[in-house]
């Protein structure tokens, strides 16, 4: 037995001050072992049997102290690296340091694990460990700090820095949580289970924001705003602000759930990206504005089975630049309580002649006649005038259309010739027909009483 400990004493490690601290950590630590184990051996080993009276005198005078009496040693060299070893019943300490002012320090019992490594700049890493736990902290001169708890149930993370941000995880077997705050008192928590997923952001205004998610849906919660559901293919919400939404149908639902309208993107033919607005009822209201109906392209269309209804006047934006309809879509009938008003100013008129006699000629052979229109849908007979009718008496009395508006002839859209006539042209013709005749029979009249 003696000879195992001296042994150990011959081996007791000694450095040259070349050895980097990692080094000399692992070569004490590798001595500890050995010292450990051969304190161990002799402990379970030692008994009044092994030893006669005399041997056991010499042993108990030569090592028997040893076995009470702590260990202590201190190691040092020329550059100021310093080590120091205790060795007690309870435990081990252990300190090293060099010249710059590092240490670490070592503590180790039946029980715990402590150590704590510091450096000059301030900076500190400190190791806990029991059967129970594992602790870690770190923090760095300038305020900032990480801790790390572990547990068999648990683990729990901890950074904050001088700013006042802290960041928090909690993590255990059926739930981990994230908390994350600022200087400014504005929070942001994140809860995690099996089941679902809470999110929490608030301010110091006292704005909150609550995300949920479950296997049911997603839910967004705001005080201020209200709440939003989105569940599989349906979101339900109190307002909505988008960008840009997709899809082929987009309903519209009423608080119980009934279709109230359908926007259809691919209805309207008219063009190659298009919409079409389903309802029962539609009302697009404009409470201060104008109310805009516009095509840059094409036409826009008002179509109802009983008809359109204008509550207000109803009139082109730019005077005397469109038409009421088209030569080949005209109107069937136009309703009025008033005749129909044409501008007439002289103001807006030029080349005024006064006197159509130059018309006289058009006017003998205009050919009135009677009619059914062929699409009519009353059967009634209507009177009025032939258009190619018209032309052929301009032609005789050498006449053209340009001289006289009353004949229109236009173009369709499939290239075939529409025929027409404004008949208020035709008044003017009249009445100076109707003052000649009157002149003559006044004329007469007045021959005949002489």
């Amino acid at each position: 037995m003696p000879t195992n400990f001296s042994a150990l004493d011959q081996n007791l490690p000694r450095f040259t001050g070349d050895e980097t601290t990692e080094r000399k950590v692992q070569v004490i630590q590798d001595y500890l072992y050995q010292l450990l184990e051969a304190l161990r051996y002799a402990m379970n080993n030692l008994d009044t049997r092994n030893f006669n009276q005399i041997e056991w005198d010499k042993f108990l005078d030569g090592y028997g102290s040893g076995l009470t009496d702590p260990i202590y040693k201190q190691l040092s060299d020329a550059e100021g690296n310093l080590t120091k070893l205790e060795v007690t019943a309870k435990g081990l300490q252990m300190q090293i340091t060099n010249n710059a002012g590092d240490i670490h320090n070592l503590s180790v019992t039946a029980g715990e694990l402590t150590s704590q490594i510091a450096n000059n700049a301030g900076d500190i890493s400190t190791l806990k460990q029991t059967a129970q736990s594992l602790s870690s902290t770190i923090s760095n001169a300038q305020g900032d700090i990480s801790r790390l708890q572990q547990t068999a149930n648990s683990l729990s993370s901890q950074i904050s820095n001088t700013q006042g941000d802290i960041s928090t995880l909690q993590q255990t077997a059926n739930n981990l949580s994230v908390s994350i705050s600022n200087a400014q008192n504005n929070i942001y928590n994140l809860q995690l289970t099996a089941n679902g997923l809470s999110s929490t952001v608030a301010d110091t205004q006292g704005r909150v924001s609550i995300v949920e998610q479950t296997v049911n849906g997603l839910t967004i919660y705001n005080p201020y705003t209200g709440q939003t559901q989105i569940n599989g293919g349906m979101i339900e919400t109190s307002q909505m602000r988008l960008d840009r939404l997709f899809g082929n149908s987009v309903f519209l639902m009423t608080p119980s759930g009934e279709i109230a309208a359908e926007i259809r993107t691919t209805g309207a033919s008219t063009a190659r990206t298009s919409f079409d607005l389903w309802a029962r009822a539609v009302r697009i209201n404009s409470n201060e504005g104008d109310l805009y109906l516009h095509s840059d392209m094409a036409f826009v269309t008002l179509a109802g089975a009983q008809g359109n209804t204008c509550i207000g006047n109803f009139y082109p934006n730019q005077g005397g630049a469109y038409s009421c309809g088209v030569g080949w879509s005209p109107w069937s009938d136009i309703y009025a309580n008033n005749s129909m008003i044409q501008t007439s100013d002289r103001e807006a008129k030029e080349d005024i002649v006064y006197g159509l006699t130059r018309y006289n000629a058009l006017f003998d052979t205009l050919r009135p006649v009677s009619f059914r229109f062929r699409d009519g849908t009353s059967g009634r007979t209507h009177l009025g005038l032939i258009s190619q009718d018209v032309e052929a008496a301009l032609e005789a009395a050498g006449l053209t259309d340009v001289e006289f508006a009353g004949f229109v002839r236009s173009a369709e859209p499939e290239g075939k010739v529409l025929y027409g006539l404004r008949y208020g042209e035709f008044i003017a013709m009249l009445i100076e027909q109707v003052q000649s005749l009157k002149a003559r029979v006044s004329a007469l009249e007045g021959v005949e009483t002489q």
